[in-house]
């Protein structure tokens, strides 16, 4: 049953022997999405493992809060012996939070286009019109 009835006549994936067939959508990429959060507290930018660990979603970090350049203390520890196993302990976080950021960079590097775009970082401006009303 769908919350908003414009969606009635929406096809849905189904398992094997009803009318869609789920390898027909497998075929295909419908959405993806990328977001970038930020936590406050008033006017206050609160770090995320601080607000994930206060909503219970890390699990307990070994030896408390820890310094290091990127304030999540030593990267040069192995994680290279961490097991896919369903096991979630702060190893396979730190492990994940590290693969992670391969991505997350190349997110944030996409700041950057802003600039570029509209020509104030050496692009034309090109790629962004200006639309009037009407």
């Amino acid at each position: 049953e769908w919350l908003d009835p414009k969606f009635g006549g929406a096809r849905v994936r189904r398992g094997p022997g009803s009318n869609t067939d789920s390898k027909e959508w497998e075929k295909k990429i419908y959405a993806t999405g990328v977001s970038k959060y930020v936590f406050k507290l008033g006017r206050l930018t609160v770090h995320p493992a601080v607000a994930l660990e206060a909503s219970e979603l890390l699990p307990q970090r070994p030896g408390g809060w820890q310094g290091g350049e990127n304030g999540v203390g030593d990267e040069s520890v192995d994680l290279s012996e961490v097991q896919n196993d369903n096991t979630w302990d702060w190893k396979m976080v730190e492990k994940r939070r590290r693969e992670g950021m391969v991505y997350a960079q190349q997110f944030a590097n996409m700041d950057d286009l802003h600039g570029w775009l509209d020509g104030a970082d050496g692009g034309d401006g090109s790629a962004l019109g200006v639309f009037g009303l009407g």
